[in-house]
């Protein structure tokens, strides 16, 4: 029995790894509001990329674009090997963007005029904080928990015992989410 478990694990492994040379996993949601709802340019993108020096800690980070251009963005990122949240520069997001990065996940969610207003909002309001409360990880996760229950979309589990890894995290919404996966 160990012997099967093992080279299913093997499997999976390759798998992986296989997917992960191909470039950056790219998924593309709807919300259900959006499914003909009046704005399908405007999106709410989930950055995740573990190309840190440190396996829990890369760039978690939610961005907004109203359909032309660029328009603000918030979460985790790396600065001198350190877990660093606040605002979020477009320059400091384009290596994670590059569709031939292996390390990057990016989930784009088609949203409604409504939708996109409110996550700009929340935004907003975040990059606006000077202090948080809690350590970098868990205020990243705190705010792309906000964004999803305005979105209306599943979060991935979160335990009460120990903090989540943002990036694993961040990662997760297109699974959480897969009924709502639309091809572009």
């Amino acid at each position: 029995m160990r012997f099967i478990r093992n080279i299913v694990t093997i499997a999976a492994i390759v798998i992986s790894l296989g997917a992960q040379a191909e470039g950056a996993k790219s998924t593309a949601l709807v919300t259900d509001d959006a499914k003909g709802g009046d704005s399908k340019a405007k999106r709410v993108y989930f950055v995740a990329n573990t190309n840190a020096t440190s396996s829990l800690l890369g760039t978690a980070v939610v961005m907004l674009n109203d359909g032309k251009k660029f328009d603000g963005a918030f979460g985790l990122t790396m600065e001198d090997g350190k877990g660093v949240v606040g605002a979020v520069k477009e320059k400091t997001l384009a290596p994670f963007l590059d569709p031939k990065n292996e390390k990057s996940s990016i989930t784009g969610v088609i949203v409604t005029d409504a939708q996109y207003e409110i996550v700009k909002n929340n935004l907003d309001v975040w990059c606006a904080k000077e202090k948080f409360g809690d350590d970098a990880s868990r205020t990243s996760i705190n705010f792309i928990v906000e964004v999803l229950a305005a979105l209306k979309l599943k979060q991935p589990y979160l335990s009460g015992l120990r903090s989540a890894n943002p990036t694993q995290f961040y990662g997760d919404v297109p699974a959480m989410n897969r009924k709502k996966i639309v091809a572009e």
